[in-house]
């Protein structure tokens, strides 16, 4: 490359690695609220008849269309509840602390995943909010229950509502990641007709395991109704976005579904993990997800953390004297593992989200964990798969290897027409045209099987954007094949520089097998100026990406080149020898079409 190319390169490395820091100081995240801030507690709360499920989802109530504010749940003083009473659901892999302030899950614990440290995986973690917590037939957002029964199998609550109703919550213990969750509402045979308001739950906050800005694109809120269809929500929806002064999208308070269809589950999920609330009796209504801060967790030094809150919302119904109603929930809370959520109901595989390019990820993963679950090391497990794809596109990339090598024989006859014409283009071209028509050459052979591979590295990316498998995965010095392979950081003027091998090396090999790739000499190409810089292109979409991704590409790379010089044993055809193999092809094209042209005296007229 010459010296433009060059000063191309470094320019748009350097830009690289100041994009961070000049996003964080243009765009710097928003403060936490000052403590005092938050409105009071209302002197006087509503009746249960206007509570705030009624007074603020006025949208499930079709007889009160005025708009109004989205909830804010308040922050409660101690005084407000009484003791905490803690009752705890566990298996070998889930540890759920069910508390009765709300009478939810305050934290769901994955013991077979790491967070910070050695400390395993907490979901809702920095919430007030305990997951499964209902607002709409209280006077405030959280309430406290009565623990009746807590007992390895289930734990169960109680809440008097009024009027000689009560609620009664079970909670049975989870089958691996899934707990099933009994709402049961009971009348006295003395009580009068009561009707329950529409009502929401909380499905939980998504936040990211370490706290860092690169998971913080990962972190959506997500809901499927009833027809199957899938929508989600990044939190960097919340942030809206400027530049120059321009204003191309404006922040959002909330986000709502916007179906006409029930919905079947709601979600929040970070980049590994996910929870998910799906009702199988009680239709959903419809969902909402809102952006919360998150100061308690602030790391020193670093923006204040934030994340997404999810609430299913319901209708209210009416309940009879001595009527029981009881509604049956299930409660995801575990890793976006595929064959895990794929055996779970409703699809809840859905909150994979491989995207468009499912067809593709789904399988590439399976075929994955299968050759991991032979090999025990999911680096090797890249490998193998890798070789195995190469082995099935090595067919079409020897016959793009040799298309090359046709055009290097026929390189010399390009170069004398685009001397010739180079004063009439059109003229140059349409006799490069009949030049590869005479010659039987493609002059796109030789891209065919990188538009093939496209797919598979596109197929592998998306798969990398969801799957936990590879998480704490180590390979070689790559300690978690999901994380960027930084293996020391060093400042540079007031940027924190990080030094990452594997694309480095994946850019190198990418030029080594474009090198060694047979290319016609002399002749001027634009495309093939384009392609040098795909190298570049590549490392700056792979540099603060997952490494596996460039382990993958490197490993094609090598075998490419590998390739390559296989192809090149085969012995250089003459320009005589492409002409005959061209009039051959003629020959037998025109005898194909004149037989299908042929009446079959067979057929009835």
């Amino acid at each position: 490359m010459d010296r433009t190319s060059w000063i191309v390169i470094g320019v748009c490395f350097l830009l690289l690695l100041a994009y961070q820091p000049l996003v964080q100081h243009f765009y710097p995240p928003p403060l936490p609220p000052t403590p005092g801030a938050e409105s009071p507690i209302d002197p006087a709360p509503p009746s249960i008849a206007e509570s705030p499920s009624a007074r603020l989802r006025p949208e499930l109530t079709p007889r009160s269309p005025t708009p109004v504010a989205p909830i804010v749940p308040r922050i409660l003083t101690p005084s407000d509840l009484g003791a905490e009473q803690i009752a705890v659901l566990e298996n070998d892999a889930l540890r759920l602390e069910l508390t009765s302030h709300g009478g939810g899950i305050r934290r769901a614990i994955l013991k077979g995943h790491r967070g910070e440290g050695t400390a395993p995986v907490e979901l809702n973690r920095g919430s007030d909010i305990p997951i499964f917590n209902l607002v709409g037939w209280f006077t405030h957002d959280v309430v406290e229950f009565e623990l009746v029964e807590a007992t390895p199998e289930q734990v169960t609550f109680r809440k008097a509502i009024g009027q000689g109703v009560e609620l009664i919550r079970t909670f049975r213990r989870p089958e691996n990641f899934l707990t099933p969750v009994i709402q049961t509402l009971r009348a006295a045979e003395e009580s009068e007709p009561f009707l329950l308001p529409d009502f929401e739950l909380h499905v939980g906050l998504a936040t990211s395991v370490h706290l860092s800005p690169g998971e913080r694109t990962y972190i959506r809120g997500a809901w499927s109704d009833i027809t199957g269809s899938y929508k989600s929500e990044s939190i960097t929806a919340f942030d809206g976005f400027g530049l120059l002064g321009i204003t191309f999208s404006r922040p959002k308070s909330e986000i709502r579904s916007s179906s006409g269809d029930p919905l079947r589950w709601v979600a929040v999920k970070d980049q590994f993990f996910v929870i998910i609330l799906a009702s199988e009796t009680e239709p959903i209504e419809g969902a909402l997800v809102t952006r919360q801060l998150l100061p308690a967790l602030q790391i020193p030094n670093e923006p204040v953390p934030d994340g997404v809150d999810a609430i299913a919302l319901f209708r209210g119904f009416r309940i009879n004297p001595g009527q029981e109603i009881a509604h049956t929930f299930v409660l995801y809370t575990g890793p976006k593992e595929d064959r895990e959520l794929r055996a779970m109901p409703f699809r809840m595989d859905q909150a994979m989200e491989f995207g468009f390019m499912a067809f593709i990820s789904r399988p590439m993963l399976m075929c994955l964990n299968f050759i991991n679950d032979f090999v025990g090391n999911y680096g090797l497990s890249i490998v193998v798969l890798t070789i195995f794809l190469k082995l099935l596109l090595w067919p079409l990339q020897s016959k793009a290897n040799m298309a090359m090598k046709r055009m290097q024989v026929v390189a010399p006859v390009l170069q004398e027409l685009q001397t010739k014409y180079k004063d009439n283009p059109q003229k140059m071209n349409e006799e490069m045209m009949k030049l590869y028509q005479n010659y039987g050459l493609n002059p796109l052979g030789g891209c065919l099987p990188l538009l093939l591979q496209m797919p598979l590295f596109l197929g592998f990316y998306y798969m990398l954007l969801s799957s936990i498998e590879l998480r704490h995965a180590s390979f070689l010095w790559i300690g978690d094949l999901s994380m960027p392979d930084t293996v020391f950081q060093f400042p540079f003027l007031g940027i924190n520089v990080k030094l990452n091998p594997m694309p480095l090396i994946m850019a190198a090999t990418m030029y080594w097998s474009m090198h060694v790739t047979p290319q016609p000499s002399g002749v001027n190409n634009p495309a093939q100026k384009i392609i040098k810089f795909m190298p570049l292109i590549f490392l700056l979409f792979c540099y603060n990406f997952a490494a596996a991704l460039s382990l993958y590409w490197t490993v094609q790379n090598l075998l490419s080149v590998l390739q390559i010089y296989i192809n090149s044993k085969k012995p250089m055809p003459t320009l005589d020898e492409l002409k005959a193999q061209a009039a051959e092809k003629r020959k037998r094209r025109k005898a194909l079409e004149q037989r299908f042209k042929q009446p079959n005296p067979k057929r009835k007229p």
